[in-house]
């Protein structure tokens, strides 16, 4: 246990240990003593026969006639001899512990010099009346009012933390990471870069397709970028060049497995590659997901053996399947 102030740990440990096994109903009386000192001084001849038994019965008597205590023998009358034939002097002193004091309090406070198991009887005082005028005690008091609100648990006076909705464990102290926070991000800011093969397009237009189930994780906001820089660069994000900002084309919910509305946008400007980036979605959901992406576009040079430019409106898709990022 610890000792010897009262403070918060030791009330703690009083209440888990002591009371928390035992309860606090049964003490029944507390005999109240002092702390006493005898001092007995003796001749010569005296201090050579000292080590004799009967010595020690003779402090004991004289220590029992001069406190006046209730004795269990009766009185030796030849021990009296001996000490009024040895003994030049005794006394006994109380050093600590007022014996007419009948409050415990007031009682301990008289004891100036108390051994450590003195201290212990009184804190454990200390910790019961704390105790009893608060009945229902949780840890550290559940943080704050605000973190949680103790209940009785209906035993030995213990209480439980009843923590809001944004706290939890043993005394509220620890907050709860919402979920509905993480996965209203997730997803977000993923996507895809490819880089065309013998090409370099124009594309002025998107179109979507939605998954097969959960509709929350359906992108709505994307961005798109082009790029001509060389494949090793394609992962900076300083190589590539906004296009669009805007609407996916499925804010309608076009349905599981549905084709999205067509966005075109104004742009006159070629590139190798292009990278599509998810911004928002649909819903509190984990991940984005979609199941086919296609580019539209015109004007493709096809490579380095054909120098004229061909308009032509080309169309493929790519594949995608459920991101779900955590």
């Amino acid at each position: 246990m610890p000792c010897c102030d009262f403070n918060e740990t030791v009330e703690k440990y009083i209440r888990k240990f002591i009371i928390g096994y035992f309860g606090y109903t049964y003490i029944k009386e507390v005999q109240l003593g002092s702390i006493i000192q005898q001092m007995i001084v003796i001749t010569q001849n005296g201090f050579n026969i000292s080590n004799q038994v009967w010595m020690k019965d003779v402090a004991k008597e004289l220590f029992s006639i001069q406190m006046k205590l209730n004795r269990t023998q009766i009185y030796d009358k030849m021990l009296m001899n001996i000490s009024d034939k040895y003994s030049t002097k005794s006394n006994v002193t109380i050093i600590g512990g007022n014996i007419s004091i009948k409050s415990f309090n007031n009682w301990y406070k008289s004891v100036s010099d108390n051994p450590i198991f003195v201290k212990f009887i009184v804190l454990i005082k200390l910790a019961v009346d704390r105790y009893l005028s608060n009945p229902v005690y949780c840890y550290n008091q559940c943080t704050d009012t605000i973190h949680g609100t103790c209940i009785d648990s209906g035993y030995f006076q213990f209480g439980i933390c009843q923590c809001k909705s944004t706290w939890t464990g043993f005394d509220c102290a620890t907050p709860i990471r919402s979920n509905n926070t993480k996965n209203l991000k997730t997803g977000l800011n993923t996507g895809f870069y490819l880089k065309l093969n013998a090409s370099i397009c124009i594309v002025n237009g998107f179109q979507f397709t939605t998954a097969t189930s959960h509709p929350k994780r359906d992108p709505i906001m994307v961005t798109l970028e082009g790029s001509n820089a060389n494949k090793s660069l394609l992962t900076l994000g300083n190589s590539w060049t906004l296009m669009y900002n805007g609407s996916s084309g499925l804010e309608s919910v076009p349905g599981r497995g549905k084709t999205g509305v067509l966005q075109m946008f104004n742009n006159n400007q070629p590139y190798r590659s292009y990278r599509l980036l998810v911004v928002l979605k649909r819903g509190v959901e984990s991940g984005v997901h979609y199941s086919e992406f296609a580019f539209y576009g015109h004007s493709c040079l096809p490579g380095k053996n054909n120098e004229g430019i061909g308009l032509l409106l080309f169309h493929f898709s790519i594949k995608i399947f459920a991101i779900d990022t955590f």
